[in-house]
This record gives structure tokens, C-alpha cells and sequence, in this order.
């Protein structure tokens, strides 16, 4: 299996592009969540990313508080059908 040096932006493109266009996403609407190398990919284009690995938060982030803010990112997604709590 290869690499792909711009997988970022091959990804949300292809995301936009698989959506019709329904989903442009872009720093001011979207917040990546992922792990390892791609980081940096996404930080390169101005996306704030939460990382997904445990290995990767700073050691004053525990668990509980990662779930709480991916799930507020995920509230905040206009996306429908979504629950609005956590239970």
C-alpha cells in the first residue's frame, strides 16, 4: 500500500464531491478528528484536529473530556437525526 502526500485535501475534496456538494468543509465549519501523520495534514490547512488516540493527547486530557468534545462537535453539525444527549 502507497502513500498519498495530500490525503487531506484529496479527502475533503472527495468528500464534496461525494456529497454533491452538500458538505464543503472548511476550517470555520469543521473540526477533524484523526490520528497519526495526517495531523499535520489537516493543521497545514488551517483545521483544528482533536486527536483520536489516546497516545496523542497531552497527558492533562483524559478520556471523559475527548468524548465530551467530539460530542459537542458533533451537536453542533446540522446534520439530522442526531441524539441530544449522551445516556
Amino acid at each position: 500500500m502507497g502513500t498519498l502526500d495530500n490525503f487531506a485535501g484529496y479527502t475533503l475534496k472527495r468528500i464534496k464531491h461525494e456529497s454533491d456538494g452538500q458538505f464543503d468543509l472548511n476550517p470555520q465549519n469543521t473540526v477533524v478528528v484523526c490520528s497519526t501523520t495526517v495531523v499535520a495534514m489537516y493543521e497545514a490547512l488551517g483545521f483544528r484536529v482533536l486527536p483520536a488516540e489516546l497516545a496523542d493527547q497531552p497527558r492533562s486530557v483524559s478520556p471523559l473530556n475527548c468524548l465530551g468534545t467530539w460530542w459537542n462537535a458533533l451537536r453542533k453539525t446540522k446534520v439530522t437525526g442526531w441524539p441530544t444527549s449522551i445516556s
